[in-house]
């Protein structure tokens, strides 16, 4: 960049004045910076499934004035350098040395702050899947140990299967995630005699569990502006079919946003695996076979195709979902 913008070569010896390289030696540091800058945002970005540009803009957009002003002083330096014999060097070193210093002590600063707001950022997602867990919580049943196993299985079945799907998007996979946490929020409205109930619910109870998807997206929204956004619409439909018929809203097929059809099945498979006051736990080939039969009729079969996957994974590892 500096040798396509000025027609000068090594400063050294030459007497060139400042102002003949001023443009060309920032051109060079900002190409230099956003060289070095882009392509780790790249790579990075790449292997976390982000944007580069948003990355980039995270992480390395406070760094452009350290280097911009590395550009200037080296430009300086250089001149002074060339026309100063070798007594004058090592006082021209000196003399730019606190300059020099000045600025790597920004940038380590800037560094060090980089870290701890990643540090904050994540001490504050901690704090965020704690309170989930304990509003979701409020919303199974009343043994807190097999609550949490429950909605806890639901979150790591769920990003189990966005991950098969090829999901990425970090943003997307937090959503999901805390969506996952907490789906089944909108029962703490709803008495305890009716969703613990042992036997068939009435028509009547069957209208009131039908308004707890409704309801627990309107109390996710309230808890963040972002679960408004982004979790709230998978918790509102979670309960939609693929094939239609399902509820609040009768959704079928892509109109169910994949989040929703993700959570479905992960709840299902989890919920029957484990005890429930009407029944005793189902063994992992009953509910697989369970999730199966309802593929294309109330689950995407794409998602059940996923779970099928994850369990040959598993047998492939020796392990085992069961």
């Amino acid at each position: 960049v500096f040798s396509l913008l000025s027609s000068v070569g090594p400063l050294y010896g030459t007497g060139v004045h400042i102002e003949t390289v001023a443009l060309p030696t920032l051109a060079m540091g900002a190409a230099y910076f956003l060289m070095n800058s882009g392509l780790n945002a790249i790579v990075l970005s790449t292997s976390q499934g982000r944007s580069p540009f948003r990355h980039w803009v995270e992480r390395y957009k406070n760094l452009a004035g350290i280097f911009v002003s590395s550009a200037s002083i080296s430009l300086v330096l250089a001149i002074s350098l060339a026309s100063a014999g070798a007594a004058g060097a090592l006082l021209v070193m000196v003399v730019f040395s606190p300059l020099v210093l000045a600025l790597h002590q920004f940038n380590r600063q800037e560094m060090e702050r980089q870290k701890a707001t990643e540090e904050h950022v994540a001490e504050i997602n901690q704090m965020n899947v704690s309170l989930a867990e304990t509003l979701a919580t409020m919303a199974e049943e009343f043994d807190e140990d097999t609550s949490k196993r429950h909605i806890r299985g639901v979150k790591k079945c769920s990003l189990w299967l966005a991950e098969e799907m090829g999901v990425t998007d970090p943003d997307q996979l937090e959503a999901l995630g805390f969506a996952a946490l907490l789906h089944d929020i909108g029962k703490a409205t709803i008495s305890d005699s009716i969703w613990q109930k042992p036997s068939a619910l009435t028509a009547a109870e069957q209208r009131l569990m039908r308004t707890h998807p409704a309801v627990g997206a309107r109390l996710a929204g309230r808890i963040s502006e972002r679960f408004r956004l982004s979790v709230a619409p998978i918790i509102h439909s979670h309960h939609e079919n693929w094939g239609g018929g399902g509820y609040p809203d009768g959704l079928a097929g892509d109109a169910i946003p994949l989040g929703a059809r993700i959570v479905q099945v992960a709840d299902c498979y989890d919920a029957l695996r484990r005890k429930r006051p009407y029944r005793q736990p189902w063994t992992h080939d009953e509910a697989m076979a369970m999730v199966r039969e309802r593929a294309g009729s109330m689950y995407d079969p794409v998602v059940v195709q996923a779970l099928e996957a994850l369990e040959a994974i598993a047998e492939e590892r020796g392990a085992t979902m069961k």
